[in-house]
Formats: C-alpha cells, structure tokens, sequence
C-alpha cells in the first residue's frame, strides 16, 4: 500500500510539472503572437460611452515586431508611445501638450483604456500562472500581475490555436473586485498574425465603456513616429478618410 501511495504521488507531481511546464510553453508562445512579423497599421475610431454621454474620435494605431505601439487621436492631438521594452511610454495629452510619462494607470484621452491595458500581452508581466478553464478552443489562465500594476489580478481567455487574448477581466485592490473587462473581437489575419476589429473595455464602476473599431492593414514603417524626442514636434501622422467600421481602410493621403 505504501508502495502505491508513493507511485501515485509522483504521478501527480509529474502531471503537476508537465501542466506547468505546457502552461509556460504555451505563454511564451503567446507572448510571441502579440508581436506582428511586419509593422502593421490599424485605423478607425475610439468610442467611448458613459452618463455624461458618448465621445468619439477618429484614431490610428501602428505596431512594430520589436513591440513598439504608436496610438494617435485626430480631433483631440493625444498622442501615445508604448516601447516593446515595457519599460518607456510617453503621452501627448492633446494639441499644444508637451509629452509627459504616460502612467500604467493613466486613461487614453478619458476612454476606458488605460496604458496598462493598451500593451501587448506578455508573459512578463505576470507571475503565478493558473490555469483555471478549458473549453474548446479556449484556454483561460488566471494571472497575477507583477509590480507595479494598478490591478491585483488579471484572468485571461485565449484562443488556443492562435494565442490571442480574447476576454481579460480585471480586478483591483482585491482578487474578488472585478472592476473591468475587455473584449477583443471580429478577428481578421493580417500578415501571419491574428488582430482584433474590435476591443471594448468596460468600466463596472463607472458604468461606462469605451470601444475600439479597427481594420487593420499592412504598413511601412515609419521610424519618425516611434522616437520618443519626436513627440515634442507636431505630428507627420497622414490620415485616410474615416473609416466605417468593418469596412476597407483607403490609403493614407
């Protein structure tokens, strides 16, 4: 019986080991799919809805494979820098604003999506991995975030072919508070990647959402754009005309 008792333990710990291991695998792996292979650009509009009424603004967002983000507004000048390194991130609050350190917590020009939530998924951030949910084609993992970080715990869905962040539920101060959710949505491939057409995040407290309408489409890079000093100029961002949602994107004038 003792020998038995032992076997099964090992058993155990190896399927503990081999879970964790998968697990690990399988983040890397979605750490790597939230970089495009090319820059890629997106445009469309920035909604956002709560009691004072509904806002929107016409809005540009360009992706590098080394993890840069550029985030432009056209009817408010806010402007965003998000390095690939995690670590620098500048904001144009609007026109005639100098850039400023754009805060973890800091919202995008009043909308419901903070820098914290507008970078692209790394395992990085994050420590205590847990899977807590399979269904088909779902993989939910629940995720403490390390460090600084205005939530105490994030729980993510991805799709488990392509490795995409479908939901992320957010909660603050305690584990049991969810306080925000966002859903990515209406997938298209673009490249060899796998980007949203839509991204809404909802406030629960605030009772106000905001939502992110994009087509996405290949680009060149435009290295001016990503220079941290060049934010102190005025934009050389080109504009396309408004873009219908679910519609194709012209060309930039």
């Amino acid at each position: 019986m003792h020998r038995v008792a032992l076997t099964l333990v090992a058993l155990l710990a190896s399927v503990t080991s081999a879970a964790a291991e998968d697990l690990t695998t399988f983040l890397a792996a979605a750490t790597a799919a939230a970089r495009p292979n090319a820059p890629l650009r997106a445009d469309g509009e920035l909604t956002t809805t709560s009691p004072d009424g509904t806002v929107h603004d016409q809005v540009a967002i360009l992706r590098r494979p080394n993890g840069d983000v550029y985030i432009e507004l056209r009817d408010s000048g806010v402007r965003a820098l998000l390095l690939g390194d995690g670590k620098t991130a500048l904001m144009v609050a609007g026109k005639g604003k100098s850039a400023a350190p754009f805060a973890l917590d800091t919202q995008l020009d009043g909308s419901e999506f903070t820098r914290e939530d507008l970078r692209p998924f790394s395992a990085a951030y994050y420590r205590s991995p847990i899977i807590v949910d399979r269904n088909p084609g779902e993989l939910t993992v629940s995720l403490t975030p390390s460090p600084p970080s205005q939530y105490a715990l994030q729980v993510v869905t991805f799709d488990d072919q392509r490795k995409a962040p479908l939901v992320v539920k957010n909660y603050k101060d305690t584990v049991n508070n969810l306080v925000k959710v966002r859903r990515s949505t209406q997938h298209t491939t673009v490249g060899d990647g796998w980007q949203p057409g839509e991204i809404t995040m909802e406030n629960f407290p605030m009772r106000s959402s905001s939502t992110l309408t994009l087509h996405w489409q290949p680009s060149e890079d435009v290295p001016a754009l990503f220079d941290p000093a060049a934010l102190a100029k005025p934009s050389t961002l080109t504009w396309p005309a408004a873009v219908t949602p679910g519609s194709a994107a012209s060309g930039p004038n």
